[in-house]
Protein backbone atom coordinates (compact mmCIF):
# COMPACT_ATOMS: atom_id res chain seq x y z
CA UNK A 1 0.00 0.00 0.00
CA UNK A 2 1.43 3.40 -1.27
CA UNK A 3 0.83 6.58 0.71
CA UNK A 4 -1.53 7.78 -1.55
CA UNK A 5 -3.90 4.94 -0.45
CA UNK A 6 -2.95 5.09 3.47
CA UNK A 7 -4.62 9.14 3.12
CA UNK A 8 -7.27 7.74 0.91
CA UNK A 9 -8.48 5.12 3.59
CA UNK A 10 -7.94 6.84 6.63
CA UNK A 11 -9.68 10.35 5.13
CA UNK A 12 -7.50 12.91 2.98
CA UNK A 13 -9.76 15.90 4.44
CA UNK A 14 -7.84 14.86 8.10
CA UNK A 15 -4.49 14.70 6.53
CA UNK A 16 -1.73 17.19 7.74
CA UNK A 17 1.32 18.73 6.03
CA UNK A 18 3.55 21.30 7.17
CA UNK A 19 6.29 20.93 4.95
CA UNK A 20 6.05 19.36 1.22
CA UNK A 21 4.30 15.88 1.66
CA UNK A 22 5.34 15.39 5.40
CA UNK A 23 4.90 16.47 8.94
CA UNK A 24 7.87 18.42 10.69
CA UNK A 25 7.59 18.52 14.29
CA UNK A 26 10.72 21.14 14.27
CA UNK A 27 8.41 23.02 11.97
CA UNK A 28 5.40 22.91 14.06
CA UNK A 29 7.20 23.91 16.95
CA UNK A 30 8.91 26.61 15.18
CA UNK A 31 12.40 25.42 15.37
CA UNK A 32 14.40 23.09 17.21
CA UNK A 33 15.00 24.64 19.92
CA UNK A 34 11.94 25.04 20.94
CA UNK A 35 11.10 21.75 20.30
CA UNK A 36 13.18 20.46 22.12
CA UNK A 37 12.16 22.80 25.36
CA UNK A 38 9.03 21.12 24.64
CA UNK A 39 10.17 17.70 24.82
CA UNK A 40 11.76 18.46 28.46
CA UNK A 41 14.67 16.61 28.90
CA UNK A 42 13.55 13.84 30.56
CA UNK A 43 11.95 12.98 27.09
CA UNK A 44 14.30 14.12 24.65
CA UNK A 45 17.34 11.75 27.01
CA UNK A 46 14.69 8.70 25.85
CA UNK A 47 14.30 9.56 22.70
CA UNK A 48 17.80 9.24 22.37
CA UNK A 49 18.03 6.00 24.29
CA UNK A 50 16.10 4.50 22.24
CA UNK A 51 17.82 3.27 19.16
CA UNK A 52 20.41 5.10 17.08
CA UNK A 53 20.72 8.26 19.35
CA UNK A 54 18.84 10.51 16.75
CA UNK A 55 16.20 13.10 17.07
CA UNK A 56 13.57 11.91 14.50
CA UNK A 57 11.46 14.79 13.29
CA UNK A 58 10.05 14.37 9.79
CA UNK A 59 7.33 12.21 10.11
CA UNK A 60 5.33 10.58 6.75
CA UNK A 61 1.83 11.03 7.25
CA UNK A 62 0.11 12.70 9.96
CA UNK A 63 -3.93 12.79 10.38
CA UNK A 64 -5.92 14.88 12.85
CA UNK A 65 -9.25 14.93 13.73
CA UNK A 66 -10.64 16.93 16.51
CA UNK A 67 -8.63 15.87 19.40
CA UNK A 68 -6.68 12.78 17.81
CA UNK A 69 -3.95 12.12 15.48
CA UNK A 70 -3.07 9.30 13.30
CA UNK A 71 1.00 9.03 13.49
CA UNK A 72 1.98 6.86 10.27
CA UNK A 73 5.46 5.71 9.41
CA UNK A 74 6.21 3.85 6.50
CA UNK A 75 8.59 1.44 5.68
CA UNK A 76 9.54 -1.06 2.88
CA UNK A 77 10.69 -3.85 5.69
CA UNK A 78 9.51 -2.60 8.55
CA UNK A 79 11.70 -3.36 11.82
CA UNK A 80 12.25 -2.80 15.73
CA UNK A 81 14.26 -0.16 15.03
CA UNK A 82 11.07 1.51 13.11
CA UNK A 83 9.02 1.29 15.94
CA UNK A 84 11.46 3.58 17.47
CA UNK A 85 11.53 6.23 15.32
CA UNK A 86 7.64 6.08 15.58
CA UNK A 87 7.88 6.34 19.26
CA UNK A 88 10.00 9.56 18.97
CA UNK A 89 7.38 11.20 17.12
CA UNK A 90 4.49 9.53 19.55
CA UNK A 91 6.73 11.62 22.00
CA UNK A 92 6.94 14.95 20.08
CA UNK A 93 3.15 15.07 19.19
CA UNK A 94 2.75 14.86 23.35
CA UNK A 95 5.14 17.62 23.71
CA UNK A 96 3.72 19.59 21.24
CA UNK A 97 -0.04 18.88 21.41
CA UNK A 98 -0.68 17.13 25.32
CA UNK A 99 -4.65 17.33 24.27
CA UNK A 100 -4.10 14.94 21.49
CA UNK A 101 -4.85 11.33 21.61
CA UNK A 102 -2.21 9.48 19.49
CA UNK A 103 -2.61 6.09 17.12
CA UNK A 104 0.86 5.26 16.13
CA UNK A 105 1.25 2.85 13.21
CA UNK A 106 4.07 1.78 11.34
CA UNK A 107 2.91 0.60 7.65
CA UNK A 108 5.10 -1.81 5.90
CA UNK A 109 4.42 -1.03 2.77
CA UNK A 110 6.15 -4.08 1.03
CA UNK A 111 3.74 -6.41 2.59
CA UNK A 112 0.46 -4.57 3.33
CA UNK A 113 1.48 -5.55 6.86
CA UNK A 114 0.45 -2.91 9.99
CA UNK A 115 1.61 -2.57 13.85
CA UNK A 116 -0.48 -0.02 16.04
CA UNK A 117 -0.31 1.48 19.22
CA UNK A 118 -2.46 3.26 21.30
CA UNK A 119 -0.83 6.79 22.65
CA UNK A 120 2.76 5.41 23.35
CA UNK A 121 4.73 2.87 21.03
CA UNK A 122 5.46 0.25 23.71
CA UNK A 123 4.54 -3.45 24.14
CA UNK A 124 1.87 -2.80 26.75
CA UNK A 125 -0.18 -0.20 24.21
CA UNK A 126 0.50 -2.74 21.33
CA UNK A 127 -2.76 -3.10 19.91
CA UNK A 128 -2.73 -6.56 18.29
CA UNK A 129 -5.82 -7.03 16.60
CA UNK A 130 -5.68 -4.19 14.85
CA UNK A 131 -4.49 -5.54 11.04
CA UNK A 132 -6.06 -3.38 8.59
CA UNK A 133 -6.20 0.66 7.94
CA UNK A 134 -9.80 1.92 9.60
CA UNK A 135 -11.29 5.78 8.42
CA UNK A 136 -9.98 8.24 11.23
CA UNK A 137 -13.46 9.28 11.44
CA UNK A 138 -16.85 7.19 12.60
CA UNK A 139 -19.43 6.13 9.90
CA UNK A 140 -21.25 4.36 12.24
CA UNK A 141 -18.76 1.37 12.86
CA UNK A 142 -17.08 1.06 15.78
CA UNK A 143 -14.06 0.56 13.86
CA UNK A 144 -12.94 3.49 13.37
CA UNK A 145 -9.66 4.97 15.09
CA UNK A 146 -11.24 7.76 17.14
CA UNK A 147 -13.72 4.70 18.90
CA UNK A 148 -10.68 3.92 20.63
CA UNK A 149 -10.70 7.33 22.73
CA UNK A 150 -14.64 7.87 23.26
CA UNK A 151 -14.84 6.65 25.89
CA UNK A 152 -11.70 7.35 28.37
CA UNK A 153 -12.37 10.94 26.68
CA UNK A 154 -12.99 13.19 29.90
CA UNK A 155 -14.24 15.75 27.34
CA UNK A 156 -16.01 13.87 25.15
CA UNK A 157 -19.64 15.27 25.94
CA UNK A 158 -18.55 18.67 25.37
CA UNK A 159 -16.63 17.81 22.33
CA UNK A 160 -19.94 16.32 20.66
CA UNK A 161 -21.77 19.39 21.86
CA UNK A 162 -19.33 21.61 19.70
CA UNK A 163 -20.25 21.42 16.25
CA UNK A 164 -16.97 21.86 14.65
CA UNK A 165 -15.90 18.86 16.29
CA UNK A 166 -18.96 17.19 15.94
CA UNK A 167 -18.51 15.96 12.46
CA UNK A 168 -14.87 14.66 13.53
CA UNK A 169 -16.86 12.17 16.29
CA UNK A 170 -19.94 11.42 14.09
CA UNK A 171 -19.68 12.33 10.72
CA UNK A 172 -22.76 13.45 9.20
CA UNK A 173 -24.77 11.17 11.27
CA UNK A 174 -26.02 13.29 14.07
CA UNK A 175 -28.92 10.76 15.48
CA UNK A 176 -25.45 8.94 16.16
CA UNK A 177 -24.19 11.68 18.10
CA UNK A 178 -27.41 12.32 19.64
CA UNK A 179 -27.63 8.49 20.77
CA UNK A 180 -24.20 7.97 21.93
CA UNK A 181 -24.42 11.15 23.80
CA UNK A 182 -27.43 10.04 25.34
CA UNK A 183 -26.00 6.67 26.45
CA UNK A 184 -22.94 7.82 27.75
CA UNK A 185 -25.15 10.26 30.24
CA UNK A 186 -26.84 6.83 31.20
CA UNK A 187 -23.71 4.84 31.62
CA UNK A 188 -21.30 7.75 33.44
CA UNK A 189 -24.05 10.01 34.86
Amino acid sequence: MDREAIVNRIGAEYHTVNVEHEWSYIADAGNKETLLTRLGDAAYNKILSLGDGALHFLLDIRFVCGNTAILIETKQKATEADSKQLACYCMEEHALHPEHNVVGILADIQGDHISVWKNQIDDAHFLKDETALQKIAPSGSTQEYLCLFVVHTFNFLSLAFQPQHRHCLFGDNHSLALITVYKLIQAYG
